[in-house]
């Protein structure tokens, strides 16, 4: 896995989908790049670091009778 991606558990609709990527941009934008220190190393993916360290990457998943035990609507995302 990058360091920049993430690992997240929570339902598969689309609504939830574009409102991560809302809320996740407005609180670290990707532009402008000479907004984030970690830019200036030559690297364009400042925002990405910082999106990754709110949403994590780490999960713990049960599993009933040898399957992966998410909820109806559930389902795994890497980002």
């Amino acid at each position: 896995m990058h360091i920049t991606a993430s690992v997240f558990i929570n339902d598969d609709e689309e609504g939830l989908h574009q409102d991560y990527k809302k809320w996740l941009e407005q609180i670290a934008p990707h532009k402008p790049i000479s907004h984030y220190q970690h830019n200036n190393t030559g690297e364009d993916n400042a925002d990405a670091h910082i999106k990754k360290q709110i949403m994590g990457r780490d999960v713990v998943v049960a599993i009933t009778e040898g399957t992966l035990d998410f909820w109806p609507l559930g389902t795994s995302f890497l980002r």
